[in-house]
């Protein structure tokens, strides 16, 4: 019986192993997915519950855009716009634009955006985190993601395209111990395109500013909104 109980658990952690080296080549094929890509555009919902109730208490569409050329973010009322090495991010609430520009700056923001990133952690430091698939609908995969060091994300859940590989779902769950308000972060990309138009005027930074390199100057269609120029450090 002793050798039996042996074999079962060896049979079960080995099991598991497969299951978790399954779960990170999974998570490698959708991260090379979105490396490869050149250009994309997909629009976005997040879904933020509280601790309290469980229950939705925040919920932004949003729309991310990449090519070559630009990085495009509409979300929660900001824009973000990265064109060739000038930044421009635009906050309506306090009607604020800030421009930038630099290699540096570029890529900083860049990585914010980059779907690719958001998933190489969970594969790059296998031995913080415990790897499983729950039930998903037909044609998916789920993939849940447990972490043993439960800082302020305890969990996350990657639900994709089982053929395709494209990300359809991302999920953060809040560690209960941390200070936050918040249960749980749904982000949900509900739609992709692999040729987005990019000519509309509000790809281009003369959508937001006019005027020469040496003296930017909010455009016609933001007046009364502040200008801070960090090229010069200095409020416009």
């Amino acid at each position: 019986m002793k050798t039996l109980a042996i074999l079962i658990l060896l049979g079960a952690i080995n099991l598991s192993l497969a299951q978790d080296n399954e779960a990170i080549n999974d998570i490698k094929k959708i991260s090379q997915r979105y490396i490869k890509l050149t250009e994309y555009a997909m629009n976005f919902q997040v879904t933020m519950k509280g601790k309290k109730t469980n229950k939705p208490v925040i919920n932004q569409k949003g729309t991310v855009i990449h090519t070559n050329q630009l990085h495009y973010v509409n979300y929660g009322g900001n824009i973000t716009l990265i064109k060739n090495n000038q930044f421009i991010s635009v906050n309506h609430a306090n009607k604020l634009v800030v421009y930038n520009e630099g290699e540096k700056q570029k890529n900083s923001s860049a990585q914010n955006m980059d779907l690719s990133g958001l998933l190489d952690s969970l594969f790059s430091q296998t031995a913080q985190f415990n790897y499983s698939y729950l039930p998903a609908k037909e044609g998916q995969k789920k993939i849940f993601v447990e972490d043993t060091k439960r800082g302020l994300y305890e969990a996350y859940a990657i639900t994709f395209d089982a053929s395709s590989y494209r990300l359809l779902e991302y999920t953060y769950y809040v560690n209960p111990d941390s200070r936050q308000d918040i249960s749980e972060i749904q982000i949900t990309y509900t739609s992709e395109s692999l040729k987005p138009e990019t000519n509309s005027s509000f790809y281009k930074l003369s959508y937001y500013l006019k005027g020469t390199r040496n003296k930017l100057q909010i455009s016609d269609r933001y007046l009364g909104y502040r200008l801070i120029d960090q090229t010069k450090r200095r409020d416009l």
